[in-house]
């Protein structure tokens, strides 16, 4: 939560509870300071989701593809690999079984991986690393 909120939220708790115990507010400045606690929280609620939500994983730029080109925005161990239709994706460092020769033939949150990590360059569906690991990934 941003400072301004949390400090807003908080003066007019504050108020609101001493002037409640102290039996000396009316119905109308009770309402007003609630409300006005209220909108601190809603605000830095807004504020808190803004924040948790990062950038996705991406393959860093100006550099090639493959098993071993790490992804950046992300600390799960993802490598920048190129698609079978040509683009360039953060998968997680394991393959199924299942071979492919396009993404449509790969499950949701899939695509079939043509930069040569899954043994000797064949075609395999991997799991984007915005995905969860995948059981086929073993512990790793």
């Amino acid at each position: 939560m941003d400072e301004l909120a949390t400090t807003r939220w908080g003066r007019s708790f504050d108020d609101l509870a001493s002037e409640l115990a102290s039996g000396t507010i009316t119905r109308r400045r009770a309402l007003k300071l609630a409300g006005a606690a209220l909108l601190g929280v809603a605000g830095g609620l807004g504020v808190a989701a803004r924040e948790a939500k990062a950038a996705p994983p991406t393959c860093p730029a100006g550099t090639r593809t493959g098993c071993v080109v790490a992804c950046t925005n992300t600390t799960k161990q993802c490598a920048c690999i190129r698609t079978t239709e040509g683009t360039r994706a953060c998968v997680h460092k394991c393959c199924s079984l299942r071979s492919c020769n396009s993404s449509s033939q790969c499950y949701r949150g899939e695509v079939c991986i043509k930069t040569g990590c899954c043994r000797e360059g064949i075609q395999k569906c991997v799991s984007l690393c915005t995905e969860p690991i995948p059981l086929y990934c073993g512990s790793t």
